[in-house]
């Protein structure tokens, strides 16, 4: 079935790619085998899906999908290759648009505490590079894992404090991130080599780090924190720059979202000044967070009990909102 040139699909970025390929072959591909695609039903597509659906869950341990996520990815993913098929005149007609998600698509409100966020940071420490200070720096800066893990120091300008994403990224469109200071502390501490990516993998430094799971469950058990998948540094961080009083509009061009409608379309000044205050913000405030209860050591990830820490002075005073168009 799979013999369809996969990489013609619309999946910009190289590593999604491999993960559409990795799941259509795996679970697909393994129970189809070399059938051709016009003798695949609509009832077999749901047999595997709904298979998917019906495994136990992984270990709360690792950071894998749970079944009922994993279920409606490898259903998006197979919707997607049989509609490009149609598409290409492979079939006539595409039987699985109409096929709904197995599951409720539940979306995560998981929030970390101060006393939290300082257990991961001091944990990431300990871990060292590549995935230590990769957690680091998604934790001071909100910005995605798959875009951290796929930083090239072309990308960095350490002298100007600025790291610019290419349009290759989830909003499609090329985008600055300001440096703050814990930020710049990551980056200028990582090894200086001639390959490409700053966060390689150990073994293939010239491809992206993809070792998450395996890590992720030495980061919990170094932390203690329970619950915790690494998108909740980003959702933690947009959470926190509101409360420092960064208004809502700058936290969304710091965490790069899309932004919709009119202003999205016409707005094309890059509030890199706003942004870089906001950063500024956070990056005091974890400062504080993790210099509060010196440790020389990060064996043990106890620490004295700690009050969350109010909101600084600087509120909303601090972020100054452009007026106007560009």
């Amino acid at each position: 079935m799979l013999r369809s040139p996969i990489y013609g699909l619309p999946y910009a970025i190289a590593g999604v790619r491999r993960e559409v390929e990795r799941v259509l072959r795996k679970e697909f591909g393994s129970i189809f085998g070399k059938r051709d695609i016009s003798e695949i039903s609509k009832s077999d597509i749901t047999n595997v899906v709904y298979g998917i659906l019906d495994r136990p869950h992984r270990s709360a341990g690792i950071e894998k999908e749970e079944s009922p996520s994993a279920a409606n990815h490898a259903l998006s993913y197979i919707k997607t290759f049989f509609s490009w098929c149609e598409s290409q005149g492979r079939i006539d007609h595409d039987f699985t648009r109409p096929l709904s998600s197995p599951a409720p698509k539940n979306q995560r409100d998981r929030v970390l505490t101060d006393e939290e966020l300082r257990a991961i940071w001091f944990a990431a420490l300990k871990m060292g590079f590549p995935y230590g200070d990769m957690i680091r720096l998604l934790l001071v800066t909100g910005q995605r894992r798959s875009e951290v893990a796929r930083m090239r120091r072309d990308d960095l300008e350490l002298d100007a404090q600025k790291w610019l994403l290419n349009a290759h990224n989830k909003s499609k469109r090329e985008y600055v991130t300001p440096l703050s200071k814990l930020a710049m502390s990551v980056l200028q501490a990582a090894p200086q080599t001639d390959h490409s990516l700053v966060f390689g993998a150990p073994n293939a430094p010239d491809k992206a780090f993809s070792a998450w799971s395996k890590n992720k469950a030495k980061l919990d058990d170094l932390c203690g924190v329970g619950d915790f998948v690494v998108h909740d540094l980003r959702r933690t961080a947009s959470t926190n720059l509101v409360r420092l009083g960064v208004h809502p509009h700058v936290r969304e061009r710091v965490l790069n979202h899309v932004i919709p409608g009119v202003e999205g379309v016409y707005d094309r000044y890059s509030w890199l000044d706003e942004k870089r205050k906001a950063l500024d913000v956070y990056d005091s405030f974890l400062q504080e967070l993790i210099g509060r209860y010196p440790r020389t050591s990060c064996s043990s990830m106890a620490s004295p009990p700690m009050h969350s820490i109010p909101r600084p002075p600087f509120k909303g005073s601090a972020i100054k909102i452009r007026q106007g168009g560009a």
